[in-house]
């Protein structure tokens, strides 16, 4: 499953990349009937800036553009147009953008003549004309006077469709922290074969220990998975992992009942040099 990561009210969130256009870019447009998609809003209306700061970034405004869908139309709606020069109907349009033909009825839109009898320039019957980027169309048939217009049907994508570079540093910051090592216990993000979480801890002495010392405990101990155990010869003077002759001894074990983790030191390896566990391991909480 592939999902889209979005930020709302400062809280990251995910959802599917399933209908409604999830997977589009932010600042798509689409055209749709019925109620508005979710993580898209409608044109022309305001929005909130802290739940949409993608979109806010983009716009620069709170408010979506105007736009619409040229082949939506409402319904006719009645209305009274002036047939008196002095006392026009205003409409406040930006143009008129069609006229058609045949009708003896006159009328007057912000004081111009735009329905007059045959003998007229304007001999019409329909008008089409713009107000802002609204198309309204004026039909007037027998004395009756109607207007449509097409209706806001589009609507922008308010959400980013990619996950956004914060929670790419913050999953690349997750990766490093499971791959470091702590003297905390640390999920590691892998699996052992039965599935279970996998987890890793470390000790740390700037001292070596005495042999036979019980340097921690892990909790809820389950399966060991892989043990470490670092110590430097002072004879030698090199550092073993789990390092073991006739005279001399470094290795570390824990107690499958406990928990405990212990650690011995024999020979050379008692010395005044860092050492230190590193057990990854599976815990029965799981």
């Amino acid at each position: 499953m592939i999902y889209e990561i979005y930020t709302e009210n400062g809280t990251k969130k995910k959802r599917a990349l399933t209908g409604n256009g999830y997977g589009l870019p932010l600042g798509t447009w689409i055209s749709y009937e019925g109620t508005c998609p979710d993580g898209f809003i409608e044109s022309e209306q305001t929005f909130n800036t802290t739940t949409y700061a993608s979109l806010y970034a983009m716009l620069g405004t709170n408010k979506v553009p105007a736009r619409f869908d040229h082949s939506v139309l409402s319904d006719w709606e009645s209305i009274t147009i002036s047939t008196d020069s002095n006392n026009p109907t205003i409409m406040d349009y930006d143009g008129i953008i069609n006229i058609n033909c045949n009708s003896s009825t006159t009328m007057y839109l912000n004081g111009q003549l735009v329905v007059t009898t045959p003998s007229s320039i304007f001999y019409t019957r329909e008008v089409s004309f713009v107000k802002g980027d609204r198309i309204y169309l004026l039909n007037n048939v027998a004395g009756n006077t109607k207007v449509r217009y097409y209706k806001r049907h589009l609507a922008i994508k308010a959400t980013p469709a990619y996950v956004e570079p914060d929670t790419v540093s913050n999953m690349v910051n997750t990766l490093r922290t499971q791959d470091s090592y702590s003297t905390s216990e640390v999920n590691t993000g892998k699996k052992w074969i039965d599935g279970k979480p996998i987890y890793k801890k470390t000790w740390y002495s700037t001292t070596n220990w005495a042999n036979n010392q019980t340097v921690g405990n892990i909790a809820d101990f389950d399966s060991l998975v892989s043990l470490h155990s670092i110590s430097r010869n002072s004879a030698a003077g090199r550092y073993y992992d789990n390092y073991t002759d006739d005279t001399h001894a470094n290795c570390a074990s824990i107690d499958d009942t406990t928990g405990n983790v212990v650690v011995n030191r024999i020979g050379n390896f008692v010395n005044n040099s860092p050492a230190w566990v590193t057990i990854e391991y599976t815990k029965t909480t799981d």
